[in-house]
């Protein structure tokens, strides 16, 4: 059985739009991330060095193949239109079981974005991409992430130590929880939350 793959999705919320990456991006997420250690500090990527650079990475939103598709999503906070962040779901190498990472600008955070971008995510997945589960790797004293994946519905699992890429040296012995959420858990903790699917919420398959 193949997993099916998008060609658009545009999903709204009460909070927040996620809509796939565009190069045009770069500019407004540059000075969200570029140096800004309260954000880097818990991410496994340092960065970008250039606004070009971002622009390359975001060529292309959706990046298939034979074993899964990664998908791209800006983050655009809904009452004010800004961008706030970036999510990325991603099936490449593990199709069907979608492990997802996001970010937001320090200036978005505790207004309950990342929550319902997390939400709307996994109902994507789960519902239109046939995903059976969906993990995340949390670095351990990030507890603010750990909320927002637990609200949602995720596990805690297991502690891994960090994967080998290119980090400072302070951070190169890290530890992450690794996160786990079924579509049980999700289907629960969703009904107990009240999320509802717009109108607005749009899906294309290819």
């Amino acid at each position: 059985m193949n997993q099916p793959t998008l060609e658009y999705a545009r999903l709204e919320g009460e909070l927040v739009v996620i809509r796939p990456i565009r190069p045009a991006d770069a500019a407004a997420v540059f000075p969200l991330i570029h140096g800004q250690r309260s954000v880097l500090d818990w991410l496994v990527w340092q960065g970008p060095e250039t606004v070009y650079e971002l622009s390359d990475i975001y060529a292309h939103w959706a990046t298939p193949s034979d074993n899964g598709t990664n998908y791209h999503f800006a983050l655009d906070e809904k009452s004010s239109g800004e961008l706030c962040g970036t999510f990325a779901l991603r099936f490449l190498d593990h199709p069907f079981v979608g492990d997802v990472g996001y970010w937001l600008g320090e200036h978005f955070w505790s207004r309950g974005i990342g929550t319902e971008a997390n939400m709307l995510v996994a109902y994507l997945a789960f519902e239109h991409l046939g995903a059976t589960a969906l993990t995340a790797e949390v670095f351990v004293g990030n507890e603010a992430s750990c909320r927002v994946l637990e609200k949602t519905g995720y596990r805690r699992e297991r502690a891994v130590r960090t994967r080998p890429v290119q980090l400072e040296q302070s951070r190169a012995d890290k530890t992450e929880w690794v996160y786990a959420l079924t579509r049980s858990d999700f289907d629960r903790v969703r009904a107990g939350s009240g999320l509802t699917i717009p109108e607005t919420f749009e899906v294309r398959l290819d």
